[in-house]
């Protein structure tokens, strides 16, 4: 099985490291940087997904809060996603 491991890449980021190799690196903004976050199109045990525009531009984004969640629930929302899209992409579902 693929060993997931989180390390902090810098002030805004984390690294996603599968079996050691960095596999993805994911970037955390503070919410005061979106305007409009409010409407919530989903939600789960362990975050929320909310539109929003980025300050200053036009484009609405699907954002992703995690709430009161561990560490541990992070990385097993990252797996599920992982796995998830991975079966998108070579057409399963």
């Amino acid at each position: 099985m693929d060993q997931l491991h989180l390390e902090e890449y810098d002030t805004n980021g984390i690294k996603i490291l599968l079996d050691g190799e960095v596999s993805q690196i994911i970037d955390y903004y503070d919410p005061r940087e979106f305007e409009n976050l409010s409407k919530t199109i989903g939600f789960g045990g362990t975050a929320s997904v909310c539109t929003a525009k980025w300050m200053g531009t036009t484009t609405t984004y699907a954002i992703k809060i995690f709430r009161n969640s561990s560490r541990d629930d992070i990385i097993n929302e990252i797996k599920i996603s992982r796995y998830y899209f991975l079966g998108l992409f070579n057409g399963k579902s």
